[in-house]
Formats: structure tokens, sequence, C-alpha cells
């Protein structure tokens, strides 16, 4: 062997030996994680998040900042939530309804459902259509006759047009054969305080505040509930069934979505993340006396159940005749 040969051979075993290591992988997370909440604060969903992203930010030690992205039926939110990078730091909180309601409403949406990894299904909160107390009907059978005898006087506010609880009242309305006018609201507060003044009869919402408080009060009539038995926080409020709307079992399910395109391991990261913050004492008392049923299951059983809710709104929307620019 030559001497040139023998000096390169020795340089790459010396290169070799004096590279530098690998850079070591990012340990995820490395950074703050946006969440980013489908309506305004002080409603349920932003309980939901500021309870879960505080006790999350304690597990991961990286800061959760909430960003509360309101408006057009979350479109707006799930919009910005896509436009970030697909690398795990920006999610989104929003109910089922932007994978179950929106693309079939929407003649143009500027998503696709299949764009959206569901991660985590924080909880459910029942339904609760509430009245206001100048309206002197204290259940639906007495809400049906004033309203036929009344068309077109009575208000319902929903938090928009196209959501559960707008189809909610659409199908109360298709069934008891009423005209009852939808007066849309980007948020449940504002809604609940113009239900207080009068200034509308009936709101479709989740049983949790800002409603509840003045439910259990008796500032506001409670007409009926959704679930399969009557809400423990409201246990003289018959559910739809005992009203005699048995078919009426809407679900209020709220969703922590990614990108389609994170990795596998960050989303079983984050789903085990959210799991352990769901069954902690102190979430699920807030929770629970807020009107939640805290959840937790898999993503793979999240997006099975999500297509099941999907194909029944599809035919809900169908039978109600509402289509969306």
């Amino acid at each position: 062997m030559n001497i040139m040969k023998k000096w390169c051979m020795a340089t790459a075993v010396l290169g070799c030996m004096t590279s530098p290591p690998a850079p070591a992988q990012e340990t995820f997370p490395a950074k703050p994680i946006t969440l980013i909440v489908s309506y305004p604060p002080g409603g349920t969903v932003d309980l939901i998040a500021r309870t879960v992203s505080h006790q999350l930010r304690a597990s991961l030690g990286q800061t959760i900042v909430v960003e509360n992205r309101p408006g057009a039926n979350q479109i707006i939110a799930t919009s910005a939530a896509l436009r970030a990078p697909a690398d795990g730091y920006t999610l989104l909180l929003a109910d089922a309804g932007i994978v179950t309601l929106n693309p079939h409403l929407f003649k143009k949406l500027p998503y696709k459902a299949s764009d959206l990894q569901p991660i985590a299904d924080l909880a459910e909160a029942r339904i609760v259509l509430s009245a206001s107390k100048a309206l002197a009907s204290n259940n639906l059978a007495d809400l049906f006759k004033y309203a036929k005898a009344n068309p077109g006087k009575l208000n319902y506010g929903t938090l928009g047009v196209g959501n559960t609880h707008h189809l909610l009242l659409e199908s109360i309305k298709q069934q008891g054969g009423v005209d009852i006018v939808n007066v849309p609201y980007q948020g449940y507060a504002a809604a609940i305080n113009d239900l207080l003044g009068n200034q509308i009869q009936l709101v479709s919402g989740a049983l949790s505040p800002p409603a509840l408080g003045h439910l259990k009060t008796g500032a506001l009539h409670a007409l009926a509930v959704t679930g399969a038995t009557r809400s423990p926080l409201l246990p003289g409020t018959p559910t739809f069934a005992e009203a005699g709307f048995p078919e009426l079992q809407p679900r209020s399910s709220f969703i922590v979505y990614g990108s389609a395109r994170m990795s596998k391991e960050q989303v079983g990261f984050l789903n085990d993340a959210f799991a352990k913050v769901l069954s902690t004492p102190q979430t699920i008392s807030i929770f629970l006396e807020n009107g939640l049923d805290p959840q937790g299951h898999e993503p793979a059983e999240i997006k099975a159940d999500l297509s099941r809710m999907s194909e029944k709104n599809s035919a809900l929307i169908k039978s109600v005749g509402l289509t969306l620019d």
C-alpha cells in the first residue's frame, strides 16, 4: 500500500473519530403550545380550555397559550389552526360540529374533515332549553300552545346558525309545528344576558355557566335537558324524552384537534397527556360542577364516533332543509 493510500485511510478514520455527534432529537414539547379555542371567553369551551391548559402546563413543563378565535361556525378558529405548521405546537379546541356539521352545511368550506386529526375528547355537555322568566310557559307543552297562538312572536338564541343548538330548536319547531325566530349569537354569555332581559325568550345551550347559576336560582326556567336521565344539577327538569321528544338526543362534544399531518407519536403523546389531566380530581370536580362529563378516549375511538355523528347530522340537516353559503 503506497503512502498516499495510507494517508487517505488514516484521514478517513480520524474524520470518523473526530466528527461531531449527530444532534439529539428535540424532546416534544420544547416550546409553548398554542391552544386555539373556537368560542369567546366566558363560555363552556373557554372554561374547559383554561382548566385543562393550567394543569397541562405543569405536566408538560411548557406554557399553554389559550387563544380565542370565535365566529363563523368555528371556521375562523379551524382555519387558523390548519394554517399553522403541523408540528403539534398549534392545537384546536372546538366542538364536534367542525367535522360532523359544517361539511354538510356549507357549500364552500375552506377545509375538509380529513384535514383534522382528533387528539383528545375532553368533555361532553348536556344541552338545556332555557326560557325567560317573563315567558309564562314552564314546560314544552305550554310553550307550544303559546307559540301556535302567537306565530313569529317568540325569539330563541343560539350560538350561531347550523350548530347543534340551532338544529335542536329547528327540530323542535318542525315537530311541534310552531314558528319561532332564531337570533344567532357569537357567545353563550351574551345570549343569556338577553334572555334575562327578555330580549329573547328561549336559548339552547350547554348545561353549564353562564346559564346554570340562573337556572338554579330560578331567574330562568329550564324546560328540558338532553340525556337518558335527568341531570343531578337540575333534578326537577325533565329530559326531552320525558317532555315528549325521545328522539332529540344531540350531543355537545368538545375535542382537541390537530392537523392530520401530525406524526402518530405526537398524537399519542398528547392524547396520553390530556387523559392524565382529565383523570385528576381537580379536573373531574370542576367539570362535574359545571355540567360537563369528562371523556378521554383514544384517537381511533374518537374518529369512529365522529363518523357516526356525521351520518346522523347529515340526515337531520337534510330533513330541516338547511344549507349555508
